[in-house]
């Protein structure tokens, strides 16, 4: 398949390919007008048939002409095409799509491109320290129907995790900045983040923000998941998560419930089967279900089983639709329905008796 050169033509708008020092002076300076109308719509289709096509060579070069255009929506199309093509020896060209869009905001309103080009410098392990940096402190105010919104926040996040894998000898300042940011996804990003860094300076930051709490019980939940990335004092992070499974916050128990089933070890078992064993909640009971089933392990499966051989039929059609994605879990067959048996095993089915964890 062959890209028609008037389409590559339209790429070729922004700054010509070449190696650009990573300057803010250098940056700062606009590229040529990016295409608009016709010309755009002919440089989206050009990007469209480089991917299909057999041509590496060409298609890196439309990859690259695009990130350079300045246009945010080639931009952003041609980090997404890199990132899903796992394409290498992009890194300048992408470094420098972020840098002119920090520099020049109003040209990727809602940080879109921003957003995907750091998604795909995510992948690159030499990518800048200073291009992370830009990013995680940038902030985009943009008109809305009320008042202004900071449209940089998930940019931001996206950072932390780069900021976290840089060399730069302030990162665990920015990373603790982020971690007080107004805005919910820059602080789950920088949670994630400090989980990855795992250092023992990191993770005391991340319990102290759990302990603190957050208006938000995805950031608590973030630094929940965070604790458990460390196999250092790991029961004691367990024990700490286990008590919110009983929180008012419903929000925030669902959090810590999947927290402990998401971390597959075996030492939440207990501290999830004893919460639902105490539980009213139907909702609750739902949570800990898939989390107790979250754990993944044999034992998990055996005491869910013998769980529910005691439970009440309202209580194990609830299961069975709280638990129908483990619906080919074999531990799990006696709670679904059989082809040409009924819906839910009997006390006098002599299924029942093959369960695991059965009496009978």
């Amino acid at each position: 398949m062959v890209v028609p050169a008037h389409a590559v033509d339209c790429l070729s708008a922004g700054t010509p390919v070449g190696k650009v020092p990573f300057t803010e002076g250098r940056y700062s300076k606009r590229m040529g007008k990016p295409p608009r109308g016709k010309r755009l719509e002919d440089a989206l289709d050009a990007l469209r048939l480089a991917a299909k096509s057999q041509d590496e060579h060409a298609f890196h070069q439309s990859l690259r002409l695009a990130l350079r255009s300045g246009s945010s929506l080639l931009a952003k199309k041609a980090a997404d095409l890199a990132k899903a093509n796992a394409v290498r020896y992009l890194r300048e060209d992408l470094e420098f799509a972020l840098h002119h869009f920090l520099l020049h905001p109003a040209e990727d309103r809602g940080c879109l491109a921003k957003e995907s080009i750091a998604a795909a410098l995510m992948d690159d392990p030499d990518a800048s320290d200073e291009v992370w940096l830009a990013a995680a402190r940038h902030v985009q105010m943009e008109g809305s129907f009320g008042p202004p919104v900071d449209a940089a926040a998930t940019l931001r996040g996206m950072a932390a995790m780069g900021v976290a894998a840089s060399r730069a000898r302030n990162k665990m300042h920015v990373l603790v900045d982020l971690l007080l940011d107004p805005q919910p996804a820059a602080r789950v990003g920088a949670a994630r983040a400090l989980g990855y860094l795992g250092t023992a300076e990191a993770l005391t930051l991340v319990r102290y923000k759990a302990l603190l709490g957050d208006s938000r019980p995805d950031v608590v939940g973030e630094c929940f998941r965070a604790l458990l990335l460390s196999q250092d004092d790991r029961e004691e992070n367990l024990c700490l998560i286990a008590t919110h499974l009983d929180s008012a916050n419903e929000a925030l128990a669902e959090e810590a419930a999947l927290a402990l089933g998401e971390s597959r070890d075996l030492l939440a078992l207990p501290l999830l089967m004893d919460c639902l064993q105490r539980t009213a909640s139907a909702e609750a009971r739902a949570t800990l279900l898939r989390a107790v089933a979250l754990l993944r392990r044999e034992e998990a499966f055996t005491r869910l089983a013998a769980w529910l051989l005691d439970a009440s039929p309202h209580v194990r059609a609830q299961a069975r639709l709280a638990l129908s994605v483990f619906r080919d879990e074999p531990l799990l067959a006696g709670l679904f329905p059989q082809p040409d048996g009924p819906r839910i095993p009997q006390p006098d089915d002599p299924r029942v008796s093959q369960l695991p964890g059965s009496d009978a």
